[in-house]
């Protein structure tokens, strides 16, 4: 194997790119442009049933598309009514890390059981649950509480 021997101008260019590279913070401006174009992993479907209509607007395609529409102002609206208060922390990312998994599994299993299968969409409101489980896991007054307002919200959202 020969190995190419640099001369000091390829040493002083490779060198010069990589200071000017650092100095005006290429790759984070670089990184944040990719990410303005980035999907989120939960808005795919959307994105995919919009991307359909655009390309072949048959009434079913409206109609999916309509569909998931309305399925995520439900979800919006559940997690909103019954926990307000976690919706803001989430929104300021001041969320918990669970911790309570117990308490999470049992009320994953509620949710389920009361307002229907999780959907992609909805798990990113999961750290909701996680902020009650964390707040109440060890009140059971205060989760069934909880629970209660989240039974109401699915009750009140059905179509």
């Amino acid at each position: 194997m020969v190995s190419k021997k640099m001369s000091w101008w390829d040493v002083l260019k490779k060198e010069g790119k990589k200071q000017l590279k650092d100095t005006i913070k290429w790759d984070q401006y670089k990184s944040k442009e990719k990410n303005q174009f980035a999907v989120d992993s939960r808005d795919i479907k959307l994105h995919y049933l919009y991307n359909k209509v655009m390309r072949d607007p048959t009434p079913e395609n409206h109609q999916a598309l309509l569909k998931e529409i309305q399925h995520r102002m439900k979800v919006d609206k559940i997690f909103t009514d019954a926990f307000p208060h976690q919706m803001e922390a989430m929104k300021n990312k001041n969320s918990p890390h669970v911790t309570n998994f117990e308490c999470y599994r049992d009320y994953i299993a509620f949710f389920k059981e009361k307002c229907g299968d999780i959907s992609e969409y909805s798990m990113k409101y999961l750290q909701a649950i996680v902020g009650e489980c964390e707040n109440f896991g060890s009140y059971p007054e205060f989760l069934k509480r909880s629970k209660d307002k989240l039974e109401k919200a699915c009750k009140d959202n059905t179509a």
